[in-house]
């Protein structure tokens, strides 16, 4: 669970955590056009990655666990249960003007691009429990 949970739960009565996740070879690509990490620095996004995922999935009734992936092929279902878990109705649900479900699932698997799949076969096989297949 996520190391803030029992800080925040300390101040809010009906605390809800949503936790998005995505597959760990798109977030490498994500990170490596930001210069974040690099094809010399992959073990240290693997470490990060698993840092990040301690105890995943979580199993808390106020945590929902959500894959990236999901909001983009799964829309309206995914959407759904993020509005039932937070108590909103989807009345007062507002798609951001800018977002564009099409153009981000063009990209979701951008990784196939990466010009060193040998990294991306490398996240692959130390992160295969995160992989959106």
């Amino acid at each position: 669970m996520p190391q803030h949970y029992a800080e925040q739960s300390l101040f809010f009565d009906d605390i809800k955590n949503i936790f998005i996740t995505r597959d760990p070879r798109g977030c490498f690509c994500s990170f490596a056009k930001r210069k974040i990490f690099s094809n010399e620095t992959v073990d240290d996004f693997i470490a990060y990655y698993r840092h990040c995922h301690r105890g995943w999935p979580y199993k808390h009734k106020d945590f929902l666990c959500v894959r990236l992936e999901d909001f983009l092929l799964k829309h309206e279902e995914t959407s759904q249960k993020v509005l039932d878990f937070v108590g909103i109705s989807k009345d007062n649900k507002v798609l951001h003007p800018q977002y564009s479900i099409e153009k981000s699932r063009a990209r979701m698997n951008n990784w196939q691009l990466y010009p060193n799949q040998k990294v991306m076969d490398k996240i692959a096989n130390e992160l295969r429990g995160f992989l959106y297949e």
